[in-house]
């Protein structure tokens, strides 16, 4: 996504910022992911960085997909 937003900052001669960026992603997630928006949006130590916002999404992604793989053992 960096480089992508480096490419867009280049071409267009605007700058995108990773909160612009972050925010951007955060508002194309399902549902799913709202307790990790929520978590990353709320605290009060500034910033989030790029690197934990997908680091923070992609653990997310892993603990639906045991879910889901537990729910079909069941059924």
């Amino acid at each position: 996504m960096g480089n992508i937003v480096d490419a867009i900052n280049a071409s267009r001669g605007q700058v995108i910022t990773n909160d612009e960026l972050i925010m951007y992603i955060f508002g194309g997630l399902d549902s799913e992911y709202q307790y990790v928006v929520v978590h990353l949006t709320g605290r009060r130590q500034g910033s989030i960085s790029l690197e934990e916002a997908q680091y923070t999404l992609q653990s997310q992604e892993m603990r639906i997909v045991y879910q889901l793989s537990l729910a079909c053992v069941d059924s």
